[in-house]
């Protein structure tokens, strides 16, 4: 059971959309059912809630207030559901992560598996986007916590703790650096090399490195 009305998931999907139709595609439901209900709410409470654009709707800043209200409400009720079950000797929880894709498996995804293994009443939901996106669904409280590359380098976010990442490379062993120890960016720029594409390295440590310097013009394919 949801306490929250009609309008109040209309005007949220349409929010995270910005667009009546792609809002009307996620809830299944007609475009001018939405608009119907959003033109309603707007004349009870005397102010636009998004600005009509050529490229979508955008909210307005009676708009951004009431999303981010309804935001909150949201996870209070949540909060309040597991009360509930407290109260009737039900132990249970949940929690919404959202991660990069390299966390999505190897030893981090091996931790999760050990958590949900150990703590069967509590229910993980995972979402797997890249740092910018991730990004946004903390700031929506769409998950309660993100694990996103470069989290300094994300505004209006609280960083609890960090790792710092070691940048590797990867070469054939009879290359003539393949021994060494360490290697410096400048030991690399006579090599022909392969780099990630950019959305996927500028958050990176030492991405934005590779894109300042400049290094290896001629030399460089990007990994699609």
């Amino acid at each position: 059971m949801s306490p929250f009305s009609r309008f109040a998931i209309y005007f949220a999907a349409v929010a995270r959309c910005g667009s009546l139709r792609r809002a009307a595609e996620k809830l299944h439901i007609s475009a001018s059912a939405i608009n119907r209900q959003i033109l309603q709410a707007e004349e009870e409470f005397g102010t636009p809630l998004f600005e009509r654009l050529p490229e979508g709707l955008r909210m307005t800043t009676a708009g951004e207030l009431l999303y981010d209200n309804l935001l909150r409400w949201q996870k209070e009720f949540q909060l309040t559901r597991q009360q509930f079950d407290e109260l009737q000797g039900l132990k249970r929880g949940s929690v919404s992560i959202g991660m990069v894709q390299a966390l999505a498996e190897g030893s981090f995804a091996a931790a999760l598996a050990d958590i949900i293994t150990s703590w069967q009443w509590l229910e993980l939901n995972l979402r797997v986007a890249d740092s910018h996106a991730v990004s946004e669904k903390v700031r929506q409280a769409d998950v309660d916590f993100g694990l996103i590359l470069d989290p300094e380098g994300q505004a209006g976010l609280s960083v609890l703790a960090f790792v710092e990442l070691a940048m590797g490379v990867v070469m054939r062993p009879d290359c003539p650096l393949a021994q060494a120890a360490a290697l410096s960016l400048g030991d690399l720029s006579h090599l022909r090399h392969i780099v990630p594409r950019r959305a996927a390295y500028r958050a990176r440590p030492g991405g934005d490195a590779l894109s300042a310097l400049r290094l290896f013009p001629g030399k460089q394919h990007q990994l699609q």
